[in-house]
């Protein structure tokens, strides 16, 4: 029996393409530096072999990893240019704290 004959490397490569089709979501986010590459894995390794799991862990690796809200200036309405800013750039009023503008930890 020979390990390299033709029809068992046809197998092999059957089988690699499956695992790379099958952990295509989780190479996507990886590639991409997805912000949930994990959870993007775990839901792909155990939900995967579902047409639903997978299709979730592709969505969510195709997605954008890290979306924070910023809110406008209460005062004046102005969007900060930062996702970090603590004071408006036009008027000097604080941001709000805690819904995306500013975040101190």
């Amino acid at each position: 029996m020979d390990l390299f004959a033709p029809s068992h490397l046809l197998i092999l490569v059957i089988i690699a393409l499956i695992f790379l089709v099958h952990f295509l979501p989780t190479i996507i986010a990886v590639r991409r530096k997805h912000t949930n590459a994990l959870g993007i894995f775990l839901v792909n390794l155990f939900l995967g072999w579902t047409l639903i799991g997978w299709v979730v862990a592709l969505v969510w690796a195709v997605s954008k990893g890290d979306q924070t809200l910023v809110l406008p200036c209460v005062r004046c309405g102005t969007s900060p240019q930062s996702g970090v800013a603590r004071f408006c750039q036009k008027c000097g009023a604080p941001l709000p704290v805690g819904h995306g503008a500013y975040n101190p930890n």
